[in-house]
């Protein structure tokens, strides 16, 4: 699955869950910071560096949207799989997602 049909599915799972994502420009002097989830008046909020490389968009995004219960949301096979194996700290790109080993498993 592509990175810009990933973000578009992420984008849909947020607005089911009734959480805002904000594109915006972040200062440079803090470094470079991709964005993430917070909470302004208890009411959660994913922001986004509008600069982010589109990778990076998909992973602040899938990271966000981990912590939310997920049981009751529909989320296409790819997506869920994506989700599931996104883990912080370790940075799993949309090409992942499908891929089979030499045994065509999936298994390593």
């Amino acid at each position: 699955m592509d990175e810009q049909v990933m973000l578009e599915q992420l984008e849909q799972v947020a607005k089911g869950l009734e959480v805002e994502i904000r594109y915006e420009t972040m200062r440079k002097e803090a470094g470079y910071n991709p964005g993430g989830l917070c909470r302004i008046h208890g009411v959660p909020l994913i922001i986004v560096n509008r600069k982010a490389p589109l990778g990076d968009k998909v992973q602040v995004l899938a990271s966000a949207i981990k912590r939310f219960d997920l049981t009751g949301i529909y989320l296409r096979p790819g997506l869920r799989d994506f989700l599931e194996r996104a883990e912080p700290g370790r940075t799993v790109r949309p090409g992942e997602i499908g891929e089979t080993d030499e045994n065509g498993d999936g298994e390593e």
